[in-house]
């Protein structure tokens, strides 16, 4: 005797090798169709790992397959030429979706229109995440993409009582300068011609209209030199009152009194007509 059958094996003087007999069983097996099949053929070939090079690679492939059907969507599944599909979009393995992520950035879309485009065709977990990164670390979109949309003002809260916060500006008009106060809770205005527009005329005429009104709590302004000057800031130290001021290249956060002196511009040109 020169062979022994035992389990699916042969023993002989050269070797271990398969039996032919269970190789001819395994492979005439119908391919399996669901889960359970596929789990049955799995335990039928595991005699055979041995004498199968690749096996762990190709394991790895069926791992990879069968984690689809572990899935919620398990129903969608379906193999068609050695390609796994969720429904009609082609299931992308991990080794390709880098080079799919490419491709479907190549033109160089936003991420919206990149996503409307991959989610037609392609899935696989993740993809949607992975496509904003992208896209978002691209250095031809980044260098050439628009500038972000200016946020919403945030209104200013309104006072609870008049002359409790006012909005101070200077404006020219028809050679001569002036110096305006809006009351935010009234929006009862006043002016004032200037002499001098430095900070002390301007302190001069606050102080005026001071005396008429009452101390406010609050003035807000913009960062002329007039209001941004040590001087200044020693008066508002003295005069107990809190000077805001808006922000740079942003006059419209002092929107009131900008408002304010196109109105007072108007009738000053109509009060000569």
């Amino acid at each position: 005797m020169t062979e022994i059958k035992y389990i699916g094996h042969i023993l002989s003087a050269s070797g271990l090798k398969p039996d032919e007999e269970k190789v001819r069983a395994v492979v005439q097996l119908p391919p399996p169709e669901d889960k359970q099949e596929l789990l049955r053929f799995r335990g039928m070939i595991q005699y055979l790992a041995k004498f199968i090079p690749n096996l762990s690679e190709m394991q790895a492939r069926k791992e990879w397959v069968l984690s689809y059907y572990r899935r919620s969507f398990k129903e969608e599944i379906s193999c068609t030429d050695e390609l796994l599909f969720k429904a009609e979009k082609l299931i992308v393995p991990q080794q390709l979706r880098q080079e799919m992520l490419s491709k479907i950035h190549e033109s160089h879309l936003g991420i919206v229109k990149c996503k409307a485009r991959a989610r037609d065709i392609l899935y696989w977990p993740g993809m949607s995440t992975q496509i904003e990164e992208i896209v978002s670390q691209c250095a031809a979109c980044n260098e050439n993409k628009n500038s972000n949309p200016r946020e919403p003002l945030i209104p200013h809260p309104l006072p609870g009582r008049p002359w409790e916060k006012i909005g101070t500006d200077l404006f020219h008009h028809k050679g001569s300068e002036f110096l305006l106060w809006v009351d935010y809770f009234s929006k009862y205005p006043e002016i004032a011609k200037l002499s001098d527009t430095n900070s002390r005329g301007v302190i001069t005429s606050m102080k005026s209209m001071f005396a008429r009104h009452g101390i406010p709590d609050i003035v807000v302004s913009d960062n002329g030199p007039q209001y941004a000057s040590a001087e200044f800031k020693t008066f508002t130290e003295s005069w107990e009152f809190e000077h805001v001021t808006s922000s740079p290249k942003h006059a419209q956060s002092n929107g009131q009194a900008e408002r304010m002196v196109q109105t007072i511009k108007n009738l000053l040109k109509k009060s000569v007509q």
